[in-house]
């Protein structure tokens, strides 16, 4: 029984949950298994990528990059199917089944995960996973707020305890990375200030997902905002809104809801034209008051444009 495309995904299923890289061996190892062997001639191997093909269910691809003897690079694709065997993709020949990989087996190094002297390249769709697992931490904060409300006396109690949830499920958070100024930090981050292309904004976003190889903390290169911190590319911004059952009126509430839509829309026309992502908007209204879903159904025409994934949540 062809059983490839389950050994290569068991690989790739364990990175994603506990971020440990696989050696650059257990991929050749893979293949070399199948019958299929390293190039022995103009080329070293210098990186391993592997993805997951959009235009195909149950496929992955394995990439074998190599740096040519003049310098250039080339990769070779591998694609793995479930029930099939291994296919392979020399000089571009898997584009013609899998069109998204168009011209990729001519490109050059890719990013920044070292492993000994070579790298290995997770590209198995990060932002999805990132998505995956945001989800699931908002999911889980909602399911605590209409169980036990009382929890969440204030709307920081709701950001300090979803911040817990996602440093638990979020695992690209357990990594370190080199910042576009040389330093270190992670993705995560509250009360992020944003200026936007225009430098204007004014905004502070309750928790940001960014990608921390955009980040600067020096102005060596260029000024820095005020706040010290510059990014540009970043995967998700989530806000959070409470009602406490003394809170505000029902149009007061609703009127603070609508500007949280325009103040994310208004972040994402100042962000996009620079974020190599494409980035995911989150707004979670939570009500000890008063069940006012009816009315909220009044922004589903605002969201429509918008992207942003809105929860509204009576206790």
């Amino acid at each position: 029984m062809e059983n490839s495309y389950e050994e290569f995904k068991a690989i790739t299923d364990k990175y994603y949950t506990d971020w440990q890289m696989p050696k650059i061996d257990v991929f050749v190892g893979l293949l070399d298994r199948h019958g299929i062997k390293l190039r022995k001639k103009d080329g070293e191997l210098h990186e391993v990528t592997f993805s997951v093909p959009k235009s195909m269910g149950d496929a992955l691809v394995l990439g074998l990059r190599y740096q040519k003897k003049d310098g250039t690079f080339s990769e070779d694709l591998f694609l793995f199917r479930k029930g099939k065997p291994i296919q392979r993709g020399y000089r571009g020949e898997l584009e013609k089944i899998v069109p998204e990989y168009r011209k990729t087996h001519k490109g050059g190094p890719n990013t920044q995960l070292w492993l000994g002297q070579q790298k290995l390249v997770a590209t198995i769709n990060m932002s999805d996973q990132i998505l995956n697992q945001i989800n699931i931490a908002l999911n889980s904060l909602k399911e605590s707020f209409i169980n036990n409300p009382d929890i969440f006396l204030t709307e920081e109690d709701l950001r300090c305890h979803l911040f817990m949830l996602l440093s638990q499920t979020l695992n690209i958070n357990k990594l370190i990375f080199n910042t576009a100024d040389q330093s270190k930090s992670i993705p995560m981050h509250t009360e992020i200030r944003w200026y936007g292309d225009s430098g204007k904004l004014k905004y502070r976003s309750d928790i940001v997902i960014l990608d921390p190889r955009t980040l600067r903390t020096t102005d060596k290169i260029m000024k820095l905002p005020s706040k010290g911190y510059g990014f540009n590319s970043f995967w998700a911004i989530v806000e959070l809104k409470l009602r406490r059952i003394n809170g505000k009126s029902d149009n007061q509430f609703l009127k603070e809801i609508k500007s949280e839509f325009y103040k994310l829309r208004k972040i994402d026309e100042e962000t996009k034209d620079n974020n190599k992502h494409q980035a995911e908007y989150y707004l979670l209204c939570f009500d000890k008051k008063k069940d006012i879903s009816r009315r909220i159904n009044n922004f589903n025409g605002i969201n429509e444009t918008q992207r942003i994934n809105f929860h509204y949540i009576f206790r």
